[in-house]
């Protein structure tokens, strides 16, 4: 007849899985249907993955994908994840039996006088002896309450938020390259038109001098020429510090050395300016989209099993131990059947008095609890609130680029109706040189603009979450 507390230990496991504590359920936000910006090139459509290739540069591309590969901090981050990984499995480990083997052989003395001989009547009993020992003890705790299940839903959901941080330092990382990149491309491009206008301004100096000499002008006329002169030369050290500063941010993220780049990125190359359609999706993809949102989102889902493990940890814990192997003081009886022993049984751990210990632990996850809703509440809005900034910025960028460009075209038509001017004797040579400064500068405020544009474009993919 089966003993009492197998009865007991059956009843438990038909009970195990009922887990205390709240089942997580991810909260409802109340989110808008579109987002309030909506320029002729965003559309509803879900941004696409790779979003750097909108930019059409080869270069860029392969230092995305070197920097995705070999960057310290997405190493590191993606390292994190395995770690995360393998506690949660580790603590998934708690729902099998857990078996171990022990053996031991020691040189014992006891003590004539000790408690051990003092019923023995023997005048000289044995008291020095070898004990030899060896032994299988086994455990299974039968989660009645859910600790061991809510423990690995923690490590599981941890897991979880590892690996959307790991997502989104790839997601800044990739943005990082891409503005670095585009930002050398304009340095580069300003850093010419620097150059041409350094030149200009020294040949309108040359020329208001010959013109001083020939008592066109005066010294006034020479002094704002040499000050022009003095004013656009100065213009290239700071350009050229700037590109510098980017070739070494591109080489510490794509995990490299300085310098190591400057062959691939020192030769000058245009600008590009992205057009088409933008896909922007929906507000409510954000949730699923921005890794922050996600990382928060787990860490959310973490809280709420670790209350759960707090709640059970007031429960009673039920285990079935249980040990078998032999003992003997002589090698030679070590295989007897008298040398065995072995033992089988229920075990009940029931927490009486903790000096309000657990009850205070509970009280603790539940306000942890508490702080990662707020906090998960306050990511989405955030996200909601840099996509529509960045997309206003992105309208604003493109607007002003727009007009920028068409300053641009109007200096071009300047100077060359001023050199046809000049070809039929109607301006001098100064006009022309004046008429080709100003296109410049028009020229550099266009460089200056598409940069901006695409540096906003670049937040715009990253606030929307980019294509993880």
């Amino acid at each position: 007849m089966a003993k009492p507390w197998w009865w007991a230990m059956l009843a438990a496991a038909g009970l195990a899985g009922c887990a205390v504590g709240p089942d997580y359920q991810r909260p409802q936000m109340a989110l808008p249907a579109h987002f309030g910006v909506a320029g002729t090139v965003l559309t509803e459509a879900v941004p696409a993955q790779g979003w750097w290739r909108a930019f059409d540069e080869p270069v860029l591309n392969d230092l995305v994908a070197r920097a995705l590969r070999q960057n310290l901090d997405v190493q590191a981050a993606w390292a994190r994840v395995r770690q995360a990984r393998a506690l949660a499995s580790a603590a998934g480990g708690a729902d099998w039996p857990q078996l171990s083997l022990s053996a031991q052989q020691t040189r014992d003395r006891l003590s004539l006088r000790g408690e051990q001989f003092a019923n023995i009547p023997f005048a000289n009993p044995q008291n020095q002896f070898t004990d030899t020992r060896a032994g299988l003890s086994a455990s299974w705790e039968l989660d009645l309450f859910g600790y061991n299940a809510r423990s690995v839903e923690a490590a599981t959901a941890r897991a979880g938020s590892a690996e959307a941080m790991a997502q989104a330092t790839a997601l800044a990382t990739a943005a990082d390259v891409a503005r670095n990149y585009l930002d050398l491309r304009a340095l580069q491009q300003r850093a010419q038109l620097a150059a041409r206008s350094a030149e200009l301004a020294a040949e309108t100096l040359r020329l208001t001098r010959l013109q001083q000499q020939a008592g066109e002008v005066g010294q006034l006329a020479v002094n704002q020429a040499e000050a022009a002169a003095r004013n656009a030369a100065a213009a290239l050290p700071p350009l050229q510090a700037g590109l510098r500063a980017d070739l070494d941010a591109l080489a510490v993220l794509t995990g490299v050395a300085p310098h190591d780049l400057d062959a691939q990125l020192a030769p000058a190359a245009p600008l590009s300016d992205p057009r088409g359609v933008i896909g922007v999706g929906l507000p409510s993809e954000l949730l699923l989209r921005r890794p922050d949102v996600r990382r928060a989102e787990r860490d959310l889902a973490a809280a709420s099993a670790d209350v759960g493990v707090a709640t059970a940890a007031q429960y009673p814990r039920f285990s079935l131990v249980g040990s078998f192997g032999v003992d003997a003081v002589h090698q030679g009886q070590l295989t007897e059947q008298a040398s065995r022993f072995w033992s089988v049984g229920p075990a009940l751990s029931l927490p009486l008095f903790t000096g309000g210990a657990l009850s205070n632990q509970l009280k603790a996850r539940q306000a942890a609890y508490d702080a990662a809703l707020a906090s998960y509440r306050k990511t989405v809005l955030q996200a909601l609130a840099d996509t529509e900034t960045a997309l206003m910025r992105f309208d604003r960028d493109s607007a002003r680029l727009d007009e920028v460009a068409g300053v641009r075209r109007a200096a071009e038509s300047t100077l060359d109706l001023t050199r046809r001017r000049v070809a039929v004797g109607e301006a001098s040579q100064l006009e022309a040189l004046q008429a080709d400064s100003q296109l410049l500068q028009a020229s550099d405020a266009w460089v200056q603009a598409c940069a901006a544009r695409s540096a906003t474009l670049v937040g715009l993919y990253q606030s929307l979450g980019g294509g993880w």
